[in-house]
């Protein structure tokens, strides 16, 4: 729980200083005032002192009035003066006893992007500066909403957005869940939540954090647990990218799964080299040339005449084995070409398939909306005239058409194969494209080879030979190259092991958790909020329903109407079906109840609603009355409650009101006042 302490607000002009000063106590507060007075400016204050202005729309605008902005006057028939700077200063108090003094600008001081703390403990206050709405300001130790998260005792939790992201349930999110500001938070039974920040299902999730429910922690559990598969697979992939480059042109990555699938998916991972045509483990590679050096002979002596027949024949093996290899590529490269020309029919068929579905699907709506334009040719009907038509303008047809369901099911079943065939494809041509490059490093190691023979064949007879030392060294190396890969792999196999296993925790993890459901401690808790807006909307003469008809939503937590008809049960959201008066009525209830559960669970609900202006509608003085008697019987202890109100409105409430524990802050004029 937290409270507000005291709400300061000051702004001076070139003659005159002016200022207020509103002080709150636990329990019920009524600041009172008349018409366009100030009153709503002072709850604003908080909005503004907390940089909470994104609560009410993405715009940052200033949610205070002229008077703090731009120009003010003592009394309505004094001439206004302009106002050279004005600041807000709002004093918190946790429920651990820490204070703090939290002071913003508005005009003509520091930029309003910067809150200045001074943070008590016992008898020690240290001085501190945050800042809001720039990136960071809800993460980051010195970003004011990262202190007031602390400050609350709160641990946001990460949701999705509808843009794919990750980003924490922001204050601004939660807040207009204790705060009903004048201008549009009496529109809604809930919030207004601020969409702009494309958080989904932001109602649900709102709601589950303040009720801290069970399946909001499964929930969020479920969430991390699918942010770390996701990062266990971007490192499989990222240690698979490098094998990939670590083998280069002639060697391929052989058994890589897309996905990890335990430690036995990472041990199975091996590298194949490109050796006599075909594709072998990179041991036998090591090993065949190992072979062929052991056949080299190598004699230092011997001249080229002496070597003259062997590298005749070395070259006419060499030629022969060239020829074979430009065959190769020729084939390869047909191979690829009808590959790409498939997979260009493919995305041409899929995209194709694409526009199919869509009309079908618009089709399906359509005839069930009742729509019976286009079945003329299957009922034999005009659907103008309702006159039966001839056959013969109609084609014959030995068996009968698909109905447009049957036609969206086999198109999706087309779509599937496709895209099957399509992927498939792709990797055909990815294994073509090693398979050319490792043909075409072969060609041309062979064309070096030829080049290296017919250059030793027109050296001087009496020259020494070279060529089978230079063919040696080759070898050599190319055993070491391979010998470095199979070294390489060792090294990330371990790694690989890893991620495999994690991964295979994880999902178990996940598996385990399956579908989120409410726990008994969660069908407890909002029994109990349930429970208790009926008997507060009884209380308040509600009326457009009887509240034993009123239930709470299980997605998110709105007040539903439950009927029962001829069909069966109806559920359906209470909207224009409500009375003006009467949706602000539900709106008390709502937000008291939220505030009730508090009092009676471990919820994240800090103990704080605001009501600017709970009067509208012209309410009836009688349902004005029973809600604030009902807001004064919650214990002080753990609750403050904040209501802005019109003084002709609660004035024939003041004996009544003066006999309960509540704190009044009545203002007789304007709000702000020459100090």
């Amino acid at each position: 729980m937290f409270r507000i302490n005291n709400i300061s607000l000051r702004a001076s002009t070139a003659a005159t200083k002016f200022g207020a000063e509103i002080p709150l106590k636990p329990g019920l507060n009524i600041v009172s005032a008349r018409n366009s007075a100030g009153k709503s400016t002072a709850l604003q204050a908080i909005i503004y002192g907390l940089g909470l202005e994104r609560s009410l729309s993405p715009s940052l605008e200033v949610p205070l009035p002229y008077a703090l902005r731009q120009r003010l006057h003592a009394a309505p028939e004094l001439a206004y003066q302009d106002v050279i700077s004005s600041h807000v200063e709002l004093e918190l108090q946790n429920n651990s006893g820490q204070r703090v003094l939290l002071h913003r600008d508005i005009v003509g001081g520091a930029e309003r992007k910067l809150i200045r703390a001074t943070i008590y403990s016992g008898e020690h206050a240290e001085k501190r500066d945050f800042f809001v709405h720039d990136p960071g300001a809800a993460q980051n130790e010195d970003g004011f909403h990262k202190f007031l998260e602390k400050f609350l005792g709160w641990t946001l939790p990460s949701v999705p957005t509808f843009d794919g992201r990750e980003v924490l349930l922001y204050v601004e999110a939660i807040f207009p869940m204790l705060f009903v500001e004048q201008k549009r938070g009496w529109s809604t039974i809930q919030g207004p939540l601020p969409t702009h920040f494309k958080i989904q299902d932001l109602n649900r999730r709102v709601m589950e954090f303040l009720l801290d429910l069970d399946v909001a922690k499964l929930r969020r559990r479920q969430s991390e647990l699918r942010l770390q598969l996701s990062e266990l697979t971007s490192q499989w992939h990222a240690v698979g990218t490098e094998l990939r480059a670590a083998a280069g042109v002639g060697f391929k990555v052989s058994a890589f799964p897309p996905e990890p699938r335990g430690a036995a998916s990472a041990l199975s991972i091996s590298f194949e080299a490109f050796n006599d045509d075909k594709w072998v483990p990179l041991d036998e590679h090591i090993v065949s040339l190992a072979k062929e050096a052991e056949e080299i002979e190598i004699d230092f002596s011997q001249n080229v005449e002496d070597a003259a027949p062997g590298l005749q024949l070395q070259l006419a093996r060499s030629r022969e084995r060239l020829e074979e290899l430009n065959v190769r590529m020729s084939s390869i490269r047909q191979e690829w070409v009808l590959l790409h020309a498939d997979a260009q029919s493919l995305r041409e068929r899929i995209a194709t398939l694409d526009v199919d579905l869509t009309r079908n699907k618009d089709a399906a709506k359509l005839k069930r909306l009742g729509s019976v334009i286009g079945s003329a040719a299957a009922t034999h009907v005009c659907p103008t005239c309702h006159q039966e038509l001839q056959t013969e303008l109609l084609p014959t047809s030995s068996s009968p058409a698909m109905a447009i369901e049957e036609n969206v099911e086999f198109i999706r079943s087309q779509l599937k194969l496709c895209n099957a065939n399509l992927s498939s494809n792709l990797r055909s041509m990815e294994q073509v494209q090693e398979l050319h490059a490792a043909v075409q490093q072969e060609v041309q190691s062979v064309q070096q080879r030829i080049r290296q023979i017919r250059g030793e064949l027109t050296k001087p007879a009496t020259s020494v030979s070279r060529a089978s030392l230079m063919r040696s060294v080759e070898i050599a190396s190319a055993i070491d190259n391979a010998k470095k890969l199979l070294q390489s792999l060792a090294g990330l196999r371990d790694g690989l092991v890893l991620i495999a296993e994690r991964h295979k925790t994880l999902s178990e993890e996940l598996k385990s958790i399956g579908k989120q459901e409410l726990s008994p401690e969660d069908l407890e808790k909002i029994e109990y909020f349930q429970s208790n807006l009926r008997k507060r909307l009884e209380n308040y003469s509600f009326k457009s329903f009887n509240p034993s008809e009123i239930s709470l939503s299980d997605d998110n937590f709105r007040p539903l109407v439950v009927s029962r008809t001829d069909v069966g049960v109806l559920e359906r959201e209470l909207g224009f079906e409500m009375s003006a008066s009467d949706g602000i009525r539900m709106k008390w209830a709502y937000y008291l109840s939220l505030l009730q559960c508090s009092q009676k669970f471990s919820t994240n609900h800090p103990g704080v609603a605001v009501f600017d202006e709970p009067g509208q509608q012209a309410m009836e003085l009688d349902s004005i009355r029973s809600f604030l008697v009902d807001a004064s019987h919650f214990s002080p202890r753990d609750s403050q409650i904040i209501v802005a109100a019109t003084y002709e409105n609660v004035a024939p409430l003041i004996p009544e009101l003066s006999a309960l524990d509540v704190n009044r802050v009545h203002f007789d004029g304007l709000l702000l006042q020459p100090l």
